[in-house]
């Protein structure tokens, strides 16, 4: 017949590729919004809570997701 493509034998290396990646575009829309918030923000407790609020709640899901892997 053919070559068939097995895709279970490529998921495990798909998904941890694709953790990678969200992760990569997380931490740099992370800089730009740190970036925009403490250069354009009202206050810098402001600024500081959302960051922080961010980041806190990105790692959450990112370790829920590296646990579910």
């Amino acid at each position: 017949m053919g070559v068939q493509f097995d895709f279970d034998a490529y998921l495990p290396l798909f998904t941890e590729g694709m953790f990678f990646v969200l992760l990569f575009f997380f931490s740099v829309y992370g800089l730009f919004l740190g970036y925009h918030w403490f250069s354009f923000g009202a206050s810098r407790h402001t600024s500081m809570i959302a960051l922080t609020t961010y980041l806190l709640g990105g790692a959450v899901l990112f370790l829920i997701f590296a646990a579910a892997l």
